[in-house]
């Protein structure tokens, strides 16, 4: 692609997908319509099969955040069945952990904490593929809170020293103490 004199590489149309995905969720719960919209013409107008795919899964997040959970069902599953059909890279790992969790995230909303934690550690197990590091306190996180959600506390407390250790070792500190410690503490008042 050229464009005014200077050739567009495809790590250049990457770096677009993922700045409008960052621009769009930066707005979405002030202005979910404008973050669709700007989302869905983005998706229509790229090239990359990786990057609408990237967008869908935004889209299933969207569609998340405003209640709508069949819609983030359906468009995380769509982004799943898209990396079943590929050769699975570090990119595709990412994307596939975040589908996954997505989907946890619809079950544990509809309080179906078994069909979470599945697709929670589905998302782990991926994640730990994709070369990235700086989401698996969230994902150890959300597999704590099931295990507290189900009575598993003993289960609870090894995943939320997971993401302690993870936080630690990332220094991140400042971004996952207070929930990792909310979480704990709300654990131990459950054994009290």
């Amino acid at each position: 692609v050229i464009a005014c004199g200077k050739k567009t590489t495809n790590k250049d149309l990457n770096a677009k997908m993922d700045n409008v995905i960052v621009k769009v969720m930066d707005s979405v719960y002030s202005n979910q319509a404008y973050s669709r919209s700007t989302l869905e013409t983005a998706m229509k107008t790229t090239k990359d099969s990786l990057d609408f795919y990237k967008g869908l899964q935004t889209l299933s997040s969207i569609c998340f955040i405003g209640g709508n959970i069949d819609s983030a069902l359906l468009t995380a599953g769509q982004v799943i069945a898209f990396t079943d059909r590929q050769k699975l890279t570090e990119p595709t790992h990412l994307l596939r952990s975040l589908a996954y969790n997505s989907i946890g995230n619809c079950f544990a909303h509809i309080r179906k904490q078994d069909s979470a934690l599945y697709y929670y550690k589905k998302a782990l197990d991926s994640y730990s593929l994709s070369g990235e590091a700086k989401k698996m306190p969230d994902l150890y996180i959300n597999i704590a809170d099931m295990y507290t959600r189900k009575g598993d506390y003993s289960q609870s407390a090894l995943y939320f020293r997971k993401a302690l250790s993870v936080t630690d070792s990332l220094r991140m500190g400042e971004h996952f103490e207070f929930p990792i410690y909310v979480g704990l503490a709300q654990l131990y008042m459950e054994l009290r």
